[in-house]
């Protein structure tokens, strides 16, 4: 059977459900670059020092999180809920 034009096939499909980025990289346009750029710079501005601060307020050091990558997010979730509900 032959793929429909203009439809993606059933494995493309599968790999895209994976990587979510195929189905909607064809689409963007190269004006959006510049703000997309900004707009990451910024979020890493923020939460970069936010991410320190929360580990300082955790008695954790700074550090921590580099030698921990995945560790170091997870719990700063969860820090993040107990001092918003007051736990600390």
């Amino acid at each position: 059977m032959r793929p429909v034009a203009g439809k993606p096939s059933q494995k493309f499909e599968s790999v895209a459900r994976v990587f979510p980025i195929l189905g909607w990289l064809p689409s963007y346009e190269s004006e959006w670059l510049r703000a997309d750029v900004i707009a990451g710079l910024t979020l890493w501005g923020i939460l970069v020092p936010e991410a320190i601060a929360y580990a300082a307020m955790a008695g954790a050091p700074p550090e921590a999180d580099a030698s921990e990558p995945d560790r170091g997010v997870r719990d700063s979730h969860v820090l993040d809920v107990g001092i918003s509900l007051g736990l600390r």
